[in-house]
């Protein structure tokens, strides 16, 4: 008949040998998957032995941070320091930046959407936030965030991905920036980027330029605690006094961006090292 034709025809013959091939190959991958998973344990093994034992060959490791060095000394014993870290084209902008009265206080994120930067978590804290006080507007930098949905009241804006010379038009609007990792971060570039516009920070206790905002304000320094970000971004929306200290302090402490600096203080390492 009809169904015995269509069959044996070319066309479904190859289709069957397709369909037939995929089962063999999904069959194959279960069987190897338990194989292919100890294998890539193993490979992985070695390769951060591989690792450890050259780092253990150095007389001194250069950390950029104090969460870095955290990390090297729960595996590595050499000698350490840590000499914080720029970039050529940070340079101490502060006196560009000029506080502007916005009706609703910006809140500003630049970074990804990667799970490690910790958006999913500033959200959480926001719509708790949004509950209690909606005086404010958060603005997302750095990444496509189309497929990100957000309910009205979160007064969420998804800016998208920006150029590097937008950035000064980008901090001249922000009222603060949040920097939310939730992974350790051994530095994190954008802090000091925000740090040299006079952009007031709060960062988690995970990124490495902690340390930078410690010496500027320790109470922009929050864990891992939806509550406990919630209750800060909420002080800082309704207590005005509060935000103009932080301004000032964020505007006027000393901080050296250059990267003459950073250099000088690399050279002065190698000097000891060869004096020693």
């Amino acid at each position: 008949g009809v169904y015995q034709e269509l069959k044996n025809t070319k066309v479904l013959k190859i289709l069957r040998r397709v369909k037939r091939k995929k089962i063999e190959e999904k069959k194959e991958k279960k069987e190897l998957s338990a194989e292919k998973i100890l294998k890539n344990i193993n490979e992985f093994e070695k390769f951060n032995n591989y690792r450890k034992d050259i780092l253990e060959k150095f007389d001194l490791i250069h950390c950029n941070s104090q969460i870095a060095k955290e990390v090297y000394d729960k595996y590595i014993n050499n000698e350490k320091i840590v000499v914080p870290i720029t970039l050529s084209d940070i340079k101490d902008n502060r006196n560009l930046r000029e506080k502007k009265e916005n009706e609703k206080i910006k809140i500003g994120y630049i970074g990804s959407k990667d799970l490690y930067k910790g958006l999913n978590f500033l959200l959480e804290s926001i719509r708790i936030l949004s509950k209690k006080n909606n005086n404010y507007e958060l603005y997302l930098y750095g990444d496509d965030f189309s497929d990100l949905s957000f309910e009205n009241e979160l007064n969420c804006y998804k800016k998208g991905r920006y150029l590097r010379e937008n950035l000064k038009d980008i901090m001249d609007e922000l009222d603060l920036l949040i920097v939310p990792s939730i992974w350790k971060e051994t530095f994190g570039f954008i802090t000091l980027e925000s740090l040299s516009y006079g952009v007031p920070v709060m960062v988690s206790k995970f990124v490495g330029s902690k340390e930078i905002i410690k010496k500027i304000d320790s109470s922009c320094i929050f864990n891992l605690d939806n509550i406990e970000l919630y209750k800060k971004l909420e002080f800082f929306i309704e207590n005005k006094e509060y935000r103009k200290k932080l301004i000032e302090k964020f505007k006027n402490t000393k901080i050296n961006f250059e990267i003459e600096n950073h250099v000088k203080e690399i050279v002065k390492v190698y000097e000891d090292m060869s004096n020693s």
